[in-house]
């Protein structure tokens, strides 16, 4: 997937490798235009951009992994510094299992199969990563 940026079109990856190799700027200072996207696609070119930045500033031992448990507080905070740079927040909620199976799961949808209607926010788009003890929640949000 590609997106627009100054009427530029480029890679996802390329994109992040740019934005996450240098310091994060301003909330909304690099323009970045998502034309012709529906919801689920938006979401998708986010998560992209966001795990290819997680792999960029917190590399893994593991080749193209993400160790999601070592990230601090600071390390998200500066995350979501570097994604409202480009005009969109990320929310990582962090449970235990316990939590997850009791509370979240029965009532839990993946964004791949919430039905898209005008009404649909893109907060409501949600996944999950089951990290060893841990479920991290992942949605974005315009700022």
């Amino acid at each position: 997937m590609s997106t627009g940026i100054n009427n530029v079109e480029i890679d996802l990856e390329d994109f992040a490798l740019k934005v996450f190799t240098k310091l994060p700027s301003g909330p909304k200072s690099i323009y970045v235009s998502f034309d012709d996207m529906h919801f689920k696609e938006l979401f998708e070119s986010l998560l992209t951009f966001l795990i290819t930045g997680l792999k960029i500033r917190y590399p893994s031992e593991t080749e193209g992994k993400v160790d999601l448990h070592l990230l601090t507080e600071e390390d998200l905070k500066k995350i979501n510094e570097y994604m409202n740079s480009i005009g969109f927040l990320v929310n990582i909620e962090i449970i235990t299992i316990p939590e997850w199976i009791m509370l979240i799961e029965p009532n839990f949808k993946d964004y791949s199969k919430i039905v898209i209607s005008d009404k649909t926010k893109l907060n409501e788009l949600k996944c999950k990563f089951i990290v060893f003890d841990k479920v991290y929640i992942v949605n974005f949000d315009f700022i």
